[in-house]
């Protein structure tokens, strides 16, 4: 009886247009995918505007060098033209709150006081999953400040995540995921990987999935398409992709054009380089082993120092964030097990407190001279009046 009744939920999964109301109860599907490294986010991009943390509660937006929160804030989740999101951790009660900042008049208000993870689709609509109550996802408007649970589950709900055909909802435990079809207004199985890194663009998605494999997906595509494999980092510049991938005899520096579907090598540098690679406006950047931060040129392959990190410490790790008008170095260090401690990951917020706790400071913000700020977009709004939705 059993190996029926295991029988004929297989086949209702593989069922085609297999769907579930977006108000909902089901049971998850059992496909299951990669779950990426946590990873506490200090900065977000969103085209010309960004936003980051210098690791002491304080929230900054490019080309203003003076905090805009008021509530300290330990990680930043989403920028637009209308709203900074992010989160304060309660170190007593161990839960995290999820703040929105107008950035129309500066005001702030608490969104949820116990939230798991958070993804903003579209600017308008705020979905999210508290942690008092992991198998609800709740759906915020900001239009009308309507806050209404949208889907339910039997088990834990984990992570969300904006993909290329809508929103992604996890499960934990490796157990699948489901997808929202927005012209059907319901909850689909979701049978595609998990990315560990991704960037979406306006009709295909660029991710990191599957261990070290980059992906092309165009939309609506049935799959996607293979870049390149042992690719450690991507990052996007004037409509290309450029990642670091080892090719077994040594790390190199490559390109891949999505509109053209074609890929070259643009260096391999002999400084020996560290997993990350990232870009502003404007220009290229990538950190070496010697802890020295270097631009690429994308045209010669030639790497220029940009800035060394001083008094570099074999205890802590180093991170680089570039975004328009600014180049940011981290330095991050794991405090002793047990010390309870909010965990990050990509994309969207998560928060799970079970591990060692992650100390993270900012060491330097390089401004990168010729490029536009967050800050020129934003001051004349700031200054002279609140902009109603839609006047930008």
């Amino acid at each position: 009886m059993k190996k029926l009744l295991l029988w004929i939920l297989t086949f209702a999964l593989l069922l085609p247009g297999l769907s579930v109301p977006a108000t909902a109860d089901v049971s998850l599907d059992f496909n299951s995918f990669q779950a990426p490294e946590p990873q506490k986010r200090m900065v977000v991009r969103n085209e010309a505007l960004s936003s980051y943390l210098d690791g002491n509660g304080n929230l900054f937006i490019t080309g203003h060098d003076i905090a805009v929160n008021k509530t300290a804030a330990d990680e930043v989740i989403s920028i637009d033209a209308y709203h900074v999101l992010f989160t304060r951790h309660d170190e007593a009660a161990d839960t995290d709150t999820l703040v929105a900042l107008n950035l129309s008049d500066m005001s702030e208000s608490i969104i949820s006081d116990s939230v798991h993870a958070a993804c903003v689709i579209n600017e308008t609509r705020l979905y999210y999953i508290r942690s008092d109550a992991r198998a609800n996802l709740h759906l915020y408007d900001f239009e009308t400040g309507t806050d209404t649970v949208v889907y339910s589950s039997f088990e834990y709900l984990d992570r969300l995540y904006d993909s290329a055909d809508g929103l992604v909802v996890t499960f934990v435990e490796n157990a699948g995921s489901v997808i929202y079809m927005e012209a059907s207004d319901s909850f689909e199985i979701y049978g595609k990987s998990i990315p560990a890194e991704t960037y979406k663009a306006a009709d295909y998605e660029i991710y990191l999935a599957n261990g070290s494999g980059l992906y092309h997906y165009q939309r609506e595509s049935v799959s996607a398409d293979l870049i390149d494999s042992n690719v450690y980092s991507f990052t996007t510049l004037n409509g290309c992709v450029y990642y670091l991938a080892n090719t077994g005899s040594a790390i190199r520096i490559k390109s891949y054009d999505p509109v053209k579907m074609a890929q070259r090598v643009i260096a391999t540098p002999e400084q020996e380089l560290e997993r990350q690679i990232t870009a502003s406006a404007d220009r290229l950047f990538v950190l070496g082993s010697d802890n020295t931060v270097y631009s690429v040129d994308v045209d010669s392959g030639l790497l220029a120092p940009v800035y060394t990190i001083p008094y570099a410490s074999v205890t802590q790790t180093y991170t680089i964030e570039a975004m328009h008008g600014a180049l940011n170095v981290y330095a991050k260090s794991v405090e002793p097990a047990g010390t309870a401690s909010p965990e990050f990951t990509f994309l969207a917020f998560t928060s799970d407190s079970q591990t060692s706790a992650q100390s993270i400071s900012l060491l330097a913000s390089i401004p990168l001279e010729n490029e536009d700020k967050a800050w020129d977009y934003l001051e004349p709004a700031v200054l002279y009046t609140p902009l109603a939705r839609g006047s930008r």
